[in-house]
């Protein structure tokens, strides 16, 4: 009986050893990686440089995001073929780029104050940042994959200068613990769907709100209950107080819930200024007869850390914005567009 016990308790031993060294591989390979790119990956990026350059420096122009649609859409689709690139996560050329535009964004940042009604920043993937002439607040903010992610440095200063981060669900593209660590190590609040706490160790110190009103000076955020298929994301409705209104949909895909998705409850229409979909969204049309915006901001396009067939190029994103009928906006990453006051219908 001894024997077996020590058997048993060497097994557990065992195991639990195994867990550690897989659990530190999966964080190993998830960092960003410094080795010498391939011959593939450098010539690709011999091949994209010039193109990320020509987009980097007509963005430092800064751009207005309403007029020269003909323009923009030619200089965003300069870098398609890049970020299609199976290895894209991996190219110095796109960490370049992201680097070089997430210096530009927090020149800005810092640099602004808003007055009335809001400023949405699109930052990497479907990360937001929202400021308020009162709150600042931060939607799915992440490094990035491989070595394409935005600086330590600056992620810091984002923290320092946001109120509030909220996650929509718990996908890799949309959850850094190291992001959470910071804004709870700065006595902030990390807002999550039930299942995004499960496996954060300090997942104790997370708001988890399913549906429900979260009240910032001079802003009412509304949780509403949303699905990426069989998981539970959160939509969030941003309203400041002189009536100004965005939302971000997460990855929204109610696609095994049609006819009983959450959008349906709202009656009559709801009509809001800014709406920030996940591109791809496959129920997007029927939540636009209950949910409407006086603009659709496009977000969610060229996540590189999704294998190729799950990344949408910006030829894909105007293509589906055409198609709705509503004005558009198409921001790289980095850019704002500015909400002073409720948009004209």
């Amino acid at each position: 009986m001894n024997r077996r016990k020590r058997t048993i308790r060497t097994t557990a031993a065992a195991l639990a050893a195994a867990a550690i060294l897989l659990s530190a591989t999966i964080f190993a390979a998830s960092a960003p990686a410094h080795a010498q790119p391939t011959a593939d990956i450098q010539a690709a990026c011999a091949e994209y440089s010039p193109k990320f350059d020509e987009l980097a420096a007509w963005l430092d122009t800064r751009p207005s995001l309403s007029e020269n649609q003909d323009e923009r859409e030619s200089k965003l689709k300069l870098i398609d073929d890049a970020l299609l690139y199976p290895e894209a996560k991996l190219m110095p050329c796109a960490a370049d780029f992201l680097r070089r535009r997430m210096e530009a964004f927090i020149a800005d940042f810092e640099a602004s104050t808003v007055s009335s009604g809001a400023v949405i920043w699109k930052l990497y993937n479907h990360t937001v940042i929202i400021q308020t002439p009162e709150t600042a607040i931060a939607v799915d903010l992440i490094q990035g994959p491989g070595i394409v992610r935005t600086p330590r440095e600056i992620i810091e200063r984002i923290v320092a200068r946001t109120d509030i981060l909220l996650v929509t669900h718990h996908h890799g593209d949309h959850v850094d613990w190291d992001v959470w660590d910071m804004y709870l190590d700065a006595g902030k609040k990390v807002v999550v769907p039930e299942p995004a706490r499960k496996e954060y160790r300090r997942r104790d110190e997370l708001t988890v709100i399913r549906q429900g009103k979260i009240e910032l000076p001079g802003v009412l955020a509304t949780v509403f209950p949303s699905y990426q298929k069989k998981d539970l994301c959160s939509s969030y409705l941003i309203k400041t107080k002189d009536g100004v209104s965005a939302m971000h949909l997460g990855d929204e895909n109610n696609i095994m819930r049609l006819g009983s998705e959450w959008y349906r409850k709202i009656k009559p229409p709801m009509e809001i200024d800014v709406l920030i979909p996940n591109i791809w969204c496959p129920n997007l049309k029927p939540l636009l007869d209950h949910i409407k915006p006086a603009l659709v901001l496009s977000s969610h396009e060229h996540e590189i850390g999704h294998p190729v067939e799950g990344r949408r190029p910006y030829s894909y994103v105007y293509r589906v914005l055409r198609a709705f009928g509503l004005p558009y906006a198409v921001p790289a990453w980095g850019e704002r567009f500015a909400v002073p006051a409720p948009l004209p219908r």
